[in-house]
């Protein structure tokens, strides 16, 4: 047998390569309970070709190699970018160069025909179109069959951006058997992806709660606190004013995510979580963006890039026009704010119990919220403290005493 199979859950990252470079498709892509997608492979008409084990980024994973980086911080100038974006819009400022040259733009994003609020992985062609993939999306998105149409754009001479988590990037690479001149991949430093059952759940939950029901959730939106104390925010469609909006500190979706209660089973032992990574430019937050910069600590979000190869340096170097670009010393970006490149979430207790409910019938899914992470009076101070800090200027100084404070404690418990 020279095919993919599943043994193990945590050896598949679900970025669907196999998928993809099976000449004769017998691999499909099939959701378990939990809403994650693995490959389920006919053996009946499998040619037992091996292509699948080969494009496999963890199958067939490459060791770590040291290169030479960059480092920068970016933020887009255009201020209803910079608002829509997670960070600092340098994805957008990235997209609009290959899209000004006549490229193609990959992203993740709720499409517009679509109407089922599945965060899906698809191309645009327009600066216009480019706002579907703004802001972050903390749940797996589907990939389906993207790469073959990467791959196709590729054959026609068109340059193709590709932006994903490193899994997703890796995958792509490994499909195709190398990096093409005319590709530029950009990875996005995840905590990690939930399954998309819990994410199901919750909007069973906000109907429940709110008797409304969400067509798209923005899980990262600015425009009533800023970059620093960012809100959840559901919206009906066609709507631009969510009907719903809450902070970390009481919103049950973002209290499971940031547990580590929901993710999906390979977060937990990521093969992906590395320093020098085969993308080009990886892109992450900076929200101690003051320590390097003060010109952009302004509250409207920036991008902290690594830049890991020629191509990239060329990309950033035509950054300038829109966006504000600076250089920063690799050592010292990735010495605070960084954990996350290169570590995966520690597994959660409640892990199985609350899948387990979450996954049930849509009637009972909801509950899950509800039992594992309710609404308590100390979430509801918790919630009115930092939104009071938020509006009178005082949070930024707030959040670092409690993390050096914490820093104290786990210095002092190294267990």
């Amino acid at each position: 047998m020279r095919h993919v199979s599943l043994d193990r859950k945590i050896d598949c990252c679900g970025c669907s390569a196999c998928s993809n470079v099976c000449p004769i498709d017998a691999i499909k892509m099939t959701s378990d309970k939990e809403g994650c997608e693995y490959p389920r492979v006919d053996e009946s008409v499998c040619i037992d070709c091996g292509k699948c084990v080969k494009a496999c980024p963890i199958a067939s994973r490459k060791d770590e190699v040291a290169i030479e980086q960059e480092a920068f911080l970016v933020q887009h100038k255009d201020t209803d970018v910079l608002r829509e974006s997670t960070s600092g819009g340098a994805f957008t400022a990235i997209a609009q160069q290959v899209i000004s040259a006549g490229g193609v733009v990959y992203g993740h994003g709720y499409e517009p025909d679509a109407g089922d609020g599945e965060v899906r992985c698809f191309g645009v062609e327009e600066v216009s179109d480019l706002s579907l993939f703004r802001n972050s999306k903390y749940v797996q998105s589907k990939v389906g069959l993207a790469f073959r149409e990467v791959h196709a754009q590729l054959k026609e001479g068109r340059k193709v951006l590709f932006s994903g988590t490193p899994c997703q990037c890796e995958g792509l690479l490994s499909y195709l058997g190398g990096k093409p001149e005319k590709l530029i991949v950009v990875d996005v430093v995840c905590r990690a992806v939930p399954c998309p059952s819990a994410f199901s759940a919750y909007k069973v939950w906000l109907e429940h709660e709110t008797g409304k029901r969400a067509h798209s959730v923005r899980f990262r939106d600015k425009r009533a606190y800023g970059y620093r104390y960012s809100n959840i925010c559901a919206f009906e469609r066609g709507q631009s004013e969510p009907f719903y909006a809450a902070g970390v500190d009481s919103d049950p979706y973002l209290r499971a995510f940031f547990a580590d209660a929901c993710d999906r089973p390979s977060c937990y032992a990521c093969a992906f979580k590395k320093r020098y990574r085969e993308s080009d430019i990886t892109l992450w937050d900076c929200f101690e963006v003051g320590e390097f910069c003060t010109t952009l600590d302004n509250n409207r979000g920036a991008t902290r890039v690594l830049v890991h190869s020629q191509k990239g340096r060329d990309v950033m170097a035509r950054l300038g026009d829109v966006a504000t670009v600076v250089p920063l010393d690799v050592e010292n970006a990735l010495s605070n704010g960084a954990y996350r490149l290169q570590h995966s979430v520690t597994w959660c207790d409640l892990r199985d119990d609350f899948m387990a409910l979450v996954s049930a019938p849509p009637e009972m899914s909801w509950e899950a919220y509800e039992r594992y992470f309710p609404q308590t009076a100390r979430t509801r101070v918790e919630c009115a403290a930092r939104r009071l800090l938020a509006r009178c200027g005082g949070y930024d100084q707030a959040k670092k005493a409690v993390k050096h404070i914490l820093g104290k404690v786990r210095r002092a418990d190294p267990k």
